[in-house]
């Protein structure tokens, strides 16, 4: 009994996790299917008649050294999942980074557009450089330095939206 257990300890630490938990797991398979061998004949010896009653003892014996090592390489198995490391494929990890950062632009966009960005810009006071040039020209306008057609003229060239309105109330006056 000792000797098994020595031996057990002995595999136990001599090889990977993974190696240990298959060799304990085929260890274990063929004791239980022994173990049940002996069960079914200590079956039929119990219900012979006359019993065989040195047999179920012999054979009782011998399945439950069995279950004792049957204990023993389970508890091996238990210390050598301890030692196996779940692997992410590489491509897992990057897949997981890009979604997170996709959700992350798709959220800021969504609150950039549904008016919390314009809000944002006044607070931290951001004014786009397109809009800078605007407010100089229309400034410029006003203390005469540009005249009004100039401004017109660049503010259309400027904005399509503002180009194609200016031209359908120009024609509908004519």
């Amino acid at each position: 009994m000792w000797i098994r257990t020595i031996l057990i300890s002995i595999s136990l630490f001599s090889c990977s996790s993974v190696e240990q938990i298959q060799k304990n797991s085929n260890s274990i398979r063929s004791l239980a299917q022994d173990s049940k061998q002996n069960f079914e004949k200590i079956y039929e010896a119990a219900v012979s008649i006359p019993p065989r009653l040195e047999e179920i003892k012999n054979r009782s014996h011998q399945g439950i050294s069995e279950q004792t090592e049957i204990v023993a390489k389970t508890e091996g198995i238990i210390e050598a999942t301890s030692g196996v490391v779940d692997t992410v494929p590489w491509w897992a990890n990057t897949l997981e980074i890009t979604m997170v950062a996709i959700a992350v632009i798709g959220v800021v966009v969504l609150l950039w557009y549904s008016g919390l960005g314009s809000l944002f810009r006044k607070l931290i006071g951001y004014v786009p450089e397109a809009k800078q040039q605007e407010a100089k020209l229309l400034d410029e306008t006003l203390r005469g330095d540009t005249s009004l057609r100039e401004t017109v003229a660049f503010l259309r060239a400027k904005d399509p939206v503002l180009d194609t309105a200016f031209r359908r109330r120009k024609n509908a006056k004519l």
